[in-house]
């Protein structure tokens, strides 16, 4: 049975000062109809319809009613003069473990509009998932909070971070943890597959794993194996996973490394088109050598042997290390994302600031 989180549908605003009124002296609390009204917002329900302007009544934790207006007498009225009214925003990747029981108020993602984020990306998560959910529980954490079981994690622990494939006997084991995890609350499987363990790990067994999740109702999650020069092949297996392994399926990150690699979001955004596969976008600017020392250690297993020949994806690392070793920082520029179709190309104010220069084919 899944009770770890619950996603309920609350509001976000942005309130003005004096914006607020409270009940009348006449009136009382148990004569108002509702218990906050808000009023004049911008609506963005999140349907993909156009916003309206609105009114919106919550009683309780519900919303009670959406109207043009709504005058009926309420505890408390708000006036956001204009700003906008959304259901809570859900962030699907977060490392929320690392700091969510010392600041449970998690006032970074609730002062953006996020209610709900999600733990256990990268195919790291805790096991078992039981006793760190009603850890958290425990906690009272200001939103709501739901993991995914890691396949990592779950290789990790049946055979240990070595590159070898695993035992029919193994996966059967492998299958019970991810099994033991849904049950205990999960919403799916996630991977890591650039990282140890997940990077020794052959797509049929995440295939095995997968399949578990999928019959249980959860979906797949993954930090792809490589997001460099192997990225299409990268894409071809997360969606072949999904399909094999009958369940939804979310790109954590859908981004390229590398100038030289530059475009092939157009190609790898085609292979998406009409599957049941959504994408999970990262913004990057300068990847710095902080981070380029990060991925190395990550993608490098324990007592790693450099005669051994092993080396991270398609050498991923030393190709970020080289684009990006004489590189400045951009100055930041401005996309409309929502008027850009697969495969288009847009043109900033930054592109026409540079001097052309070719273009890798992609």
């Amino acid at each position: 049975m899944r009770h770890a989180a619950v996603t309920l549908t609350v509001l976000y605003c942005w309130l003005t000062p004096g914006g607020s009124a409270a009940l009348s002296a006449g009136q009382s609390a148990a004569a108002a109809s509702y218990d906050l009204v808000l009023k004049h917002g911008r609506i963005v329900d999140g349907t993909g319809s156009p916003w309206y302007t609105a009114d919106v009544a919550i009683k309780g934790d519900v919303i009670a009613r959406i109207a043009p207006s709504i005058d009926a007498p309420a505890a408390r009225v708000i006036d956001v003069h204009g700003n906008v009214i959304a259901p809570g925003f859900i962030d699907i990747h977060t490392h929320a473990r690392r700091g969510i029981s010392q600041v449970p108020t998690a006032p970074n993602y609730a002062r953006q509009g996020v209610t709900t984020v999600m733990e256990g990306p990268d195919g790291s998560s805790p096991l078992p998932i039981k006793p760190f959910l009603e850890r958290v529980a425990a906690t009272r954490v200001t939103p709501n909070f739901g993991t995914f079981v890691g396949q990592g994690s779950v290789r990790d622990e049946v055979i240990g971070p070595v590159n070898r494939k695993a035992t029919a006997a193994e996966i059967d084991k492998m299958r019970g943890l991810v099994r033991q995890g849904m049950e205990d609350g999960a919403f799916g499987l996630s991977s890591g597959l650039f990282y140890v363990p997940g990077t020794f790990t052959p797509t049929a067994e995440v295939v095995e794993l997968a399949k578990v999740a999928g019959r249980m109702g959860g979906i797949y999650i993954s930090h792809m194996r490589d997001e460099a020069s192997a990225v299409r092949d990268s894409v071809r297996e997360t969606i072949e996973i999904g399909e094999k392994g009958g369940l939804p399926t979310q790109v954590t990150h859908h981004k390229i490394i590398g100038k030289a690699n530059w475009g092939r979001s157009a190609d790898t955004l085609k292979l998406t088109i009409g599957l049941v596969v959504s994408l999970g976008a990262a913004a990057f600017a300068l990847f710095g050598r902080d981070y380029i020392n990060a991925r190395r250690a990550a993608a490098t297993p324990p007592g790693y042997d450099p005669s051994s020949g092993w080396a991270p994806p398609d050498g991923a690392v030393e190709e970020d290390q080289a684009q990006h070793d004489e590189a400045e920082r951009p100055e930041p520029v401005e996309v409309d994302v929502g008027q850009v179709l697969p495969g288009e190309e847009v043109e900033t104010q930054a592109d026409q600031d540079q001097p052309e220069e070719p273009r890798p084919a992609p």
